[in-house]
């Protein structure tokens, strides 16, 4: 960001060389201390790429609407009852670095609490960790992900993106930022594709530098490929270790 600043006169001058800043100038820099400024281009795909996802969200609400209901009543019957304790909503980071809330499924039953004695990890605690990269995509996961639907018809999300993250994770990519900020964050990923040697910050790169629909259907398409009715079938698939 570039901030042209006016001329100054000829007493501001000699103010400034006794070590003595104009009021101006000293506001101004305070403001820009204060806003974080991220560099980040046009948005992955254009309008084409937002109406593609809203087509499609529009299309399968029929399917994914009853079951993202039915889902949320079983978690509702699990958690006592409690909406607010079943469906969640996470702190993203999202298109431009604007923030937005992720909405999640909670499908577990809540377990024997945890106080931590220190104060600050009380949500690390609280936060579920999310699906492992190297594993299976089962229902399950693919369920407590469809109240991304509605981030999607928001505009918030995208079919296929980088996977959302929070604040820090997003700090935690450095240069890789300004590349997850071109896109919006994706229902699937390149992480849904199997485990990778690369960073997330360079899969993000990747994804804004060299996107085209192909790559957004090849996503798609390895992500199905690691699809399974449960984790306990593709245990059960393995092949037995030699002795």
């Amino acid at each position: 960001m570039l901030v042209q600043l006016p001329q100054q006169p000829q007493e501001e001058r000699r103010f400034e060389r006794k070590g003595e800043r104009p009021s101006f100038e000293a506001a101004l820099s305070r403001d820009l201390a204060s806003v974080r400024v991220i560099a980040y281009g046009p948005i992955v795909g254009g309008v084409g790429k937002r109406v593609g996802d809203l087509a499609f969200a529009v299309v399968t609400a029929p399917a994914w609407g009853p079951l993202l209901l039915g889902a949320l009543l079983v978690a509702q019957v699990r958690h006592a009852g409690t909406i607010h304790s079943a469906l969640k909503a996470d702190a993203c980071v999202g298109y431009g670095g604007a923030r937005f809330k992720r909405w999640r499924l909670h499908l577990s039953p809540p377990s024997a609490e945890i106080v931590p004695l220190n104060p600050q990890a009380q949500e690390a605690v609280a936060q579920p960790p999310e699906p492992i990269a190297g594993g299976r995509i089962t229902w399950r996961d693919v369920i407590q992900r469809l109240p991304e639907m509605i981030n999607i018809l928001k505009g918030e999300m995208s079919l296929v993106g980088p996977r959302p993250v929070s604040d820090e994770d997003f700090e935690a990519l450095r240069g890789g930022g300004k590349y997850y900020a071109c896109a919006r964050p994706g229902f699937v990923s390149a992480s849904d594709c199997g485990p990778s040697d690369d960073p997330e910050a360079l899969l993000c790169k990747y994804y804004a530098m060299r996107w085209n629909a192909a790559l957004d259907v090849r996503i798609i398409w390895l992500a199905l490929k690691r699809f399974r009715l449960s984790a306990r079938v593709a245990e059960q698939r393995l092949p037995p270790e030699p002795e």
